[in-house]
């Protein structure tokens, strides 16, 4: 039984990651422009405008969200959107509303159409749970499911002529994610497969945290620079050397920032292992290789090895490289005219 759950979580995954893919030399004009904040909203957008839609991505990779400010030229490629996608969160994205004044859908929206904010943990001993967290919200995939959502109602507001088709790719996608929440069930109910305690090192990865059935307790900042308090740390560093807590989570936003540094040193002094989600995409690969690229990350700490499953346990790392292959074999290739000229 348990080689056949493991069998077809490795299929499931490669036929995730033989999801068909057009190559195009060439794109037409499209019907609608939208200008969406960050890359990770930018591939739902696509998933769900097609081939009706035009997407560009203002914040350029590799920057920091929370820092950067709007640009001249990004403020040029958000008026000439007929809508924007943002997150509701960074402080750029105000600036881009009320520059353009250009429609928009963000937060609010995507929280009417289902979105679940988690709280941020804090101190065990405080009285009350943190507050709402708004970093990285977009990596839960039932937050996606409502991000699309409101992306293929804005569209057909803008667009009505096409409503039907963003109905039939927003149908797709949620199928899409069905099947990736499929496969990561198969993953937390595999054997050897227990729910662990983590520290996070920034609060977008809470979400990926949860997602894979882990519990967390703690974090080392509540954002950008904002650092738990002395008793806190030593609190969090007590359950680590004593066990308590298993695994400390970083990402590579972390590590654009101080506390990345100290996350690795903490796991480092505490003996703890530690391991680093992606909570941004790059372009070239789409949201739900985002989340399968985190759950391959994942796989090998959320299933742990036992005399039993050891004959089979090398089938994730596998599955991970077969992922990781095909999804950089399809940025390489792939084609793509994304945004318009001035």
């Amino acid at each position: 039984m348990k080689t056949s759950k493991i069998t077809i979580l490795i299929l499931t995954t490669i036929l995730l990651a033989f999801t068909p893919v057009i190559f195009m030399d060439k794109v037409e004009a499209k019907n609608v422009k939208v200008a969406v904040t960050i890359e990770p909203l930018a591939s739902v957008v696509e998933a769900i405008g097609g081939e009706e839609v035009s997407v560009q991505t203002l914040l350029p990779e590799g920057v920091e969200p929370h820092t950067f400010q709007a640009t001249p030229e990004i403020l040029a490629k958000a008026t000439l959107a007929d809508l924007i996608v943002q997150t509701g969160h960074f402080p750029f994205e105000e600036q881009l509303i009320k520059a353009t004044g250009k429609p928009s859908v963000g937060l609010r929206d995507f929280i009417d159409f289902g979105l679940n904010l988690s709280r941020i943990p804090t101190n065990e001993h405080e009285e009350h749970s943190g507050g709402y967290n708004l970093h990285g919200y977009w990596l839960k995939p039932d937050n996606a499911r409502a991000i699309a959502k409101a992306a293929a109602s804005a569209l057909a507001k803008i667009d009505p002529v096409n409503a039907e088709k963003y109905q039939k790719n927003l149908e797709v996608f949620q199928e899409k994610i069905s099947k990736v929440k499929n496969y990561i069930n198969l993953l937390k109910s595999g054997e050897g497969a227990g729910r662990l305690k983590v520290v996070v090192t920034h609060p977008s990865e809470i979400y990926l945290a949860e997602t894979f059935g882990m519990d967390v307790v703690g974090v080392l900042s509540r954002g950008e620079n904002i650092f738990i308090s002395g008793g806190e740390l030593a609190n969090l560093e007590e359950k680590l050397r004593s066990r308590e807590v298993n695994l400390i989570i970083s990402s590579e936003l972390s590590g654009q920032m101080k506390v990345g540094e100290f996350a690795e040193q903490l796991a480092k002094d505490t003996d703890t292992p530690i391991i680093h989600f992606r909570v941004m995409s790059f372009e070239g690969f789409d949201y739900l290789t985002l989340i399968m690229f985190n759950a391959g990350v994942a796989s090998n700490i959320i299933v742990k090895p036992s005399s039993d499953v050891q004959s089979t346990q090398w089938l994730y790392p596998i599955a991970l490289a077969i992922l990781a292959s095909l999804a950089l074999a399809e940025a390489a290739l792939i084609v793509r005219f994304r945004g318009w000229r001035q």
